[in-house]
Parts: C-alpha cells; structure tokens; sequence
C-alpha cells in the first residue's frame, strides 16, 4: 500500500468517525466561540472539502458527506497570564537524517527565544516527559524559525480563547498548553502528536471539546513560498537596535514562527538565508557573534592531505596571474590536479607544470586530458573518487578565474567545515563565488536580498561575518566526511550544469554550506566580459582594474590615485613626471608593438592623419592598430592622471580636452636615433618610456627654454609639459639599443 493510499486511509476513517463536520470556517468558528450554545437536539448535515498538508509537503483532499449530532462541551477557563511562560518544540525527522542544517538552524533559533527543543526520530512524537504547564509546538518537520517568546505564544491562546491552535500553512503546526494536548489524545484515543494534528484539523467536535482553534488571524506564523521576497510584498528585515536583533516583519508584524513550502526550493533557502540573522548571530549594533568561535575552528592538522582540482573551463584575461595561486604548496601534504578544456591553453599549463616540478619541487601533479566524451559533472565526480582513492582530507576546488593572493589556499583549508567557500567578488560585477537564493523561475543559484552588504567592501552598510549559502562555486572545500556522504554529486540533477547539480544534492542532504567574508585579502573572480583570448591582459583594465593595477601599474600610481599628489615631481619648469605604468606595464605594450612589426616610415608624408602630414615624423604604431587608444583615454579620464595634468601640473588647463594624437615610436641608432628641436601642436605632451634604462643609451629630453634642463624619466613613468611655443625640445639620440617611447598629444577633440 503506498503511504498516500494509508494517508488516504486514515483520512477518511476519521471523517467518518467525526460527530460533526463543517460547512465553513465560519460555522466552526461560530461554534467555537460559544460552544455551550449548541442545540444537541439538532442534526446537520453537511459536506466538507478538507485539505491537509503533511511535513513532506504533500497534499491530501477529501470530499464527503456526513451527519452528525454535537455535544456541548463547557468552556474551559483560560490559562493565566505568565511572564515566564515555558515553551517545549517538538519535530520530527521523519525520513530526514539527524543533524541537518535545518535541524541545526531550528534549534539555535528556539534556544535563543527561551524555547525548549525535542527532536524526535521517525514520527512517534508524544507529550512524555513534557510538564504539563508548558506550551508545546509541534512541527511535523525541523525546519522553521523561532524569532518570538514562549509568552507571545501564552498571548495568541488567550487572545483566541482557546487551549489549542492549528497553524495552517504549507505544513500544519501545533501549539497549545501540554495539559489540554494530553485532554485531546486522550478524548480522541490518540497517543502522538501527528495523529492528534492531523485529526483535530478535520474534527471539529473534537476541536469544540478541547478549545481547539485555527490560527485564522495569521498571529503566530508566516511561510515563505514560491512568490517571497525580503522587501516586496510587505516582507522585509527589520533591524531593533534598541534590542540589537534582526526580525522578519510581514505587513508590519513579526511572526512568532517563520516555515518555509517544503516543495519550493526558493522558499527554503529564503528561510535558510535569514536564519543567520534570527539566530542572534548577526546583530544590527554588535555585528557577527559567531566569529571569534568560527574563527576557532582553523585547526591545522599535521595529517591532513589536501587534494586540488584546478580547473581551467573558458578564456579570461590574468591566466598567468591565477595560476600563481597554486605555487608554494608543501609537496607532502597536497596533491594538484589539473584540468584544461582551452586549446590555446596548452602552453601555459605545459610551462605551470614545469615550474611547479622545477622550480617549485612540487612532484605531486597530474594533468587531466580532456575529453569529447567526458562532460564537465561527470570529471568533477571522477576528482571526487580520487579524492576518496587517494584519502585526501580535503578536496578544494579552484576555477581558472579565481585569482587568489598568497597563502590563501592554505588558509581556506584549516576551516574546520563541512563545505567552505571564501567570500570573493568578481570586479566591476555583482556576481560571487556564492548565491544565497534560488531562483523561483528557473530554480538555480540567485542574488539574495543582502548580497552585496556581503560582497562589497567599500559599502558603509558592508555586513561582515559567516553565512549560509543555497550554493558555492569556483572556489571552495569540501570536507572529506561529506564526500562520502554524497554520491554523483555534480551530475544529481541530471543538468549540464554541474555547480547547480553539487549544490542541489547538498541541500537535499541538508549539508551547510557556508561562506565568509572575514577572510581578508583572500582574493577576487576575473572578469572576463569582452574578453578575446588573443587579447592582451593589459586591455582589462576596465572589467578588472584591481588585478590592472595590482600588475601593471606602478605603485607610487596606485598612491596617486588615493590622493597622494607628492609622488609628482618636476625635474624642470612646468615639466612634471608622473608615475604610470610598472615595468611589467610598460614592457607588455613595448612587446604588443614589436610583435605586431607595422611600423610607419619617419617620412613627412603620412596618410594616417587627417592633414596626411608629420612635420617631425617617427617611426611608430598609432595606439589605435595595437587597439590600446580607447585604454589611454579611459586611463586619462577616469583615474588622477587627469587631476595631475590640470590641477598640479597646468590649473588653467580646459576640462574639455583629450587625447588627439597617441603613438609607439622607436628609437635606435641604425634607424631613427632622435628627435630634433621642435614643438608640438598640442596642449600637452606625454613621454612614456616603455624601455627600461639599462637596455639602452641616450635618449634623454633636452629643454632648452628652460635652461638648457635634461631628464630622462623611468621606465613607465610619464613626463607631462606644453607641446606649443614656450617647450620645445630634443630627444637625443639613442647610441645604443632600442628606445620605445610612447608619445600622446592632448588638445581639442
């Protein structure tokens, strides 16, 4: 017999043995209310629809026809009013493992609210050993919210005039004073909890004679469904600073209970998501309250093994710089396993492996071939069992677009967590490394309410803490206890998408996922919108300015941008050198000109400008073919280059000039060694040498209207200083090496 035939069963058994049944509610609640007023001489007959909903979720409807005499049963006198009323919750596991996030999740919850908890196996859940002048709130299933007293439950039973209430929701709840519970499993001959919820939702005599009631004023709970959203709808998180607590509020009020549709992935991980704030362990004035003791929990193990996939799925700029992520690791204690599915690729995960055997000593790797056969869930599972073969203690998986700062790895793995992911941002995006929401369209991975209170930095409303997530991806540990427990975890669903696969079986295990943003400096995600896998790096420098800077700009630039405006100096009279690029910088542009081998002539007729003439041409690229124009002038507006131009170097300088003319020139003795005494048609002019100066000999800037000054400036730094009448100047010729030099003109655009 299939349990919704034995649900059907009893269902119908206790219909039929009703002594009365229910037109309406209003009848019911007519009858509650004055239960002394029945005519017991009366029949009715009358037919109900009834709809219970079972801790699983599903739904059983009856329809039937029945006649009934009811027997006045004298009202019983309400409890008095204590203002430390007890509380004991009683659940059930049903088919659910012990120890679940939600089990977990439940409990702090009701501890914090003065709430006794009793978790009961199966669903034999019974009054033994619960005092009988405690409320008792039975759950058919541990997951719910407690964020209200034991009192405020007191409070609902007297404003109704009732001993027992019936929550109705996506489950049906339970709450009432243990001694009048115990009077109904007694008068109904039932001896558990969910044989009495289950009848007293369906027998109204039986609800008449022990002041059972609908919670109809909605006073006690709210259900998130497949439709709830934290700030619409009249659901919101109110922060009561005056208690230093966060609550759930719908239509302005706080719900002593909050549950979850036990069908709808949404509407649990919306209860998951909220649960770090009712727990107490995220407070509006003191903050994080569980930090220091997760922070305890990064206990280095002498035996640990760690084993780390790096995954290499798709193009993204800084490949050279993400896989620095995984040099430095102790040979003996970790094992790395590489993956790439990028063909151009190849060579740079060939040059990681013989740095990381021949200069790093690191022997323990292995490369994963790619295969047309072999999907991406399915490698993953495979990394799991060799995870397993192997007995790692931990399997940490890295993608290709995680760039991570030094020793960050090894910090991720002394957490002592069952899934672990530190909190990482991808720049000039919303998108992490983490989702605290489903979405209740497609079902994957969303943006919870409070994401970026989690993910930005520089925000003032910036939360810090440890999180529940509904799913991790790109970089995170799994600990090896949870490997065992799930099996095919990255294909589960059946989808092409392997993170939403992993992450469903861990909710469905009920296994945390948590996330953190106390890990400082632990790293970021590349972004890799618009990105050419022929493009250089150093073209991402508005999707990843971060890593731009942190590579290719020079450190003293980095102070500029912060303010800092004595790192401008000027070697001669209104000439000003300002730093710019790191030599890395200034070098990746110096290769992206010679590789490209389109030099011009230095011949005066030059069909590339508009006048198709240079009065003091060069041999050089325009900024343009190299596809480095738009970055130049991007680099100039939006960071303190401009302030430095205008407001440091030339204050009566117009704000509506750009850049009219950028070049790469080259200088060398057998080719075009200088520059003679000229002057610009421009506002300013910029010297950027991309060649340091030990590769070469002479080409120094002469100044003659300023006393004949001479200056040569480093490698990536730029000198700043008018191109008309009062600067002309000489570049002198390079005797030795190759000089490349690039030159910008600024004037009206």
């Amino acid at each position: 017999m299939k349990p919704t035939q034995i649900r059907a069963s009893i269902l119908f058994a206790i219909l039929i043995s009703a002594v009365i049944t229910e037109k309406t509610d209003d009848i019911d609640m007519q009858n509650e209310i004055n239960p002394t007023k029945v005519d017991s001489s009366s029949s009715l007959e009358t037919q109900t629809i009834v709809t219970i909903r079972f801790g699983d979720g599903e739904e059983q409807t009856t329809n039937i026809t029945a006649t009934a005499t009811p027997t006045p049963t004298p009202a019983v006198k309400p409890k008095e009013s204590h203002s430390k009323a007890q509380a004991t919750i009683i659940t059930c596991l049903m088919d659910w493992m012990p120890g679940r996030v939600e089990e977990q999740r439940l409990r702090v919850s009701a501890i914090l609210n003065n709430y006794t908890i009793k978790v009961v196996h199966g669903t034999n859940a019974t009054l033994e050993k619960i005092n009988d002048r405690h409320i008792v709130m039975f759950l058919p299933r541990p997951e719910g919210l407690i964020q209200g007293s034991p009192q405020l439950l007191s409070t609902a039973l007297q404003d109704r005039k009732a001993d027992i209430l019936l929550v109705v929701k996506e489950i049906t709840v339970l709450v009432g004073y243990a001694s009048s519970i115990r009077r109904a499993m007694l008068i109904g001959k039932m001896t558990t909890l969910p044989e009495l919820t289950l009848t007293l939702s369906t027998n109204a005599v039986l609800r008449n004679k022990v002041r059972a009631k609908f919670d109809s004023l909605n006073a006690l709970a709210f259900a998130f469904n497949q439709f709830s959203s934290i700030g619409n709808g009249g659901l919101e998180m109110v922060s009561v600073e005056e208690k230093d607590r966060y609550e759930v509020r719908f239509s302005g009020q706080a719900p002593v209970l909050l549950l979850a549709d036990p069908n709808s992935s949404h509407a649990r991980a919306l209860l998951l998501a909220t649960s770090d704030y009712l727990t107490g362990e995220q407070r509006p004035v003191s903050g994080c309250q569980n930090c220091q003791q997760m922070t305890d929990l990064k206990l280095s193990k002498p035996k640990e093994l760690l084993m780390i996939a790096f995954l290499i799925l798709a193009p993204h700029p800084f490949l050279l710089a993400t896989v620095q992520g995984i040099m430095g690791l102790n040979d003996k204690t970790t094992r790395i396993y590489i993956y790439n599915q990028v063909p151009e690729y190849k060579e740079i995960v060939s040059d990681t492996i013989y740095r990381l055997k021949n200069v790093e000593n690191f022997t323990n790797v292995e490369v994963i071939q790619s295969s047309a056969t072999l999907h991406l869930g399915g490698l993953k599972n495979m990394m799991l069992n060799e995870c397993k073969r192997i007995g790692c203690t931990k399997f940490i998986h890295i993608d290709s677009k995680v760039f991570m700062n030094p020793g960050r790895i090894e910090t991720i793995a002394k957490f002592d967590l069952p899934v672990f992911a530190p909190v990482l941002n991808m720049q000039m995006s919303i998108t992490s490394n983490f989702n605290r929401e489903i979405n209740s369209q497609n079902g994957l991975p969303g943006f919870s309410w409070d994401h970026l209170h989690i993910v930005r930095h520089e925000s003032e409303n910036r939360l810090e803490g440890f999180w529940h997530a509904a799913c991790v991806h790109d970089f995170y540990s799994l600990r090896r206890d949870i490997i065992d427990q799930v099996s095919s975890a990255y294909t589960s669903q059946g989808s092409n998408n392997s993170d939403a696969s992993f992450c469903h079986t861990l909710r469905e295990a009920g296994i945390p996922m948590l996330v953190s943003n106390t890990v400082k400096e632990a790293g970021m995600l590349v972004n890799a919108t618009g990105h050419n896998i022929n493009d250089s790096d150093i073209l991402a420098f508005e999707s990843n300015p971060v890593i731009w800077n942190g590579f290719f700009s020079d450190p003293e630039f980095q102070a500029l941008m912060a303010g800092d405006t004595s790192v401008v100096k000027s070697p001669c009279d209104e000439v000003y050198e300002v730093p710019f690029l790191s030599e890395l910088g200034a070098r990746e542009i110096e290769t992206m000109a010679a590789k490209s081998n389109k030099w011009s002539s230095a011949v005066k007729k030059d069909p590339r400008k508009d006048n198709k003439l240079e009065d003091v041409p060069t041999v050089d690229i325009f900024l343009k073919d190299l596809g480095l124009e738009n970055l130049m002038r991007h680099l100039r507006k939006e960071t303190n280059l401009q302030y430095a131009e205008r407001e440091i170097a030339f204050p009566k300088m117009g704000a509506h000039y750009d850049i009219v003319l950028s070049l790469v020139a080259r200088f060398k003795s057998d080719e075009q060694p200088g520059l003679p005494l000229h002057h610009d048609a421009s506002v300013t002019t910029w010297f950027i040498n991309l060649t340091p100066r030990q590769m070469y000999k002479g080409g120094e800037v002469l100044f003659p209207n300023q006393g004949d000054c001479i200056t040569n400036a480093d490698v990536g730094r730029i000198l700043i200083f008018p191109g008309e009448l009062t600067h002309p100047k000489i570049l002198k010729n390079v005797t030795e090496g190759v000089l490349y030099k690039m030159i910008l003109h600024t004037g009206d655009y």
